[in-house]
Formats: C-alpha cells, structure tokens, sequence
C-alpha cells in the first residue's frame, strides 16, 4: 500500500507570486529527480530479478500490482530505465534538473528504436545540450 505524505497544498494561500514560483519550481525539480529515482529502482529490480521473489512471472505484472500502474506508465518508466542504465548522464541531467521529464522520455523513445541505436551513442551529447 502506498502511503501519503502531508498536505502538499498546505501553505500556498501565504505565499505571493514569487512564492508559488518558487513552490513550483522546487516541485518540478521533485518530480525530475524522483523519476530518475524510479529508473534507476526499477533497473535494479529488473537486474535482481525481484518480481520473481514476489511471485510475478515479469517485471511488468510486479511494476502494475506493487504500484497499481497501467501498461502505458509501465512501458515508458520501463523505457526509461533501460536509457538511464546505458547511460548514466542522461540519469544524471534528468536528476540535476538540466533536462525533464518530456525530453527524457523522448531521448528513451530514440535510444529504444533499433534503426537509431548506432547513431545515439555518437549524438547523445549534443542531445542532451539540446534537450
């Protein structure tokens, strides 16, 4: 079971403009690293094959029962991983805020097509400046 943490709307009624800028900001920041978190927890469940000491036959089937995600959260979070796991300055510009969600996800989506894998590796770089 999943569990809550406090009110996370409490407070915003003092806070002015700058304030909730701020809030939001730090909040994106958050979900970034949080992401990259996720990644990297799910790569090495996969690599520990921990979905079988649960008594799952995959990873997908223990991600969808342990965190009640649908098959589309599961294969873009799955995607991702796999990215993160080959290279690790994408994880890491993920978690420092230097790329999103958005463009991580899209770098995920290039990494996993066969017909531009051979290419990624000498472009990931400037992807990254770029993303």
């Amino acid at each position: 079971m999943l569990t809550t943490a406090a009110d996370p709307m409490s407070g915003l009624d003092g806070l002015d403009g700058a304030g909730l800028t701020e809030r939001l900001r730090n909040l994106e920041l958050e979900a970034r690293r949080v992401e990259a978190d996720l990644a990297g927890v799910i790569s090495e469940s996969q690599r520990r094959g921990v979905y079988v000491d649960d008594s799952h036959t995959s990873m997908k089937g223990w991600l969808k029962a342990n965190l009640n995600w649908s098959n589309s959260q599961v294969f873009r979070r799955r995607r991702l991983s796999r990215l993160l796991e080959a290279y690790p300055t994408v994880g890491a510009s993920l978690r420092e805020g230097h790329i999103g969600v958005a463009q991580a996800d899209e770098l995920a989506r290039v990494y996993a097509n066969p017909r531009c894998r051979d290419q990624f590796d000498i472009s990931i770089e400037l992807l990254l400046v770029q993303a």
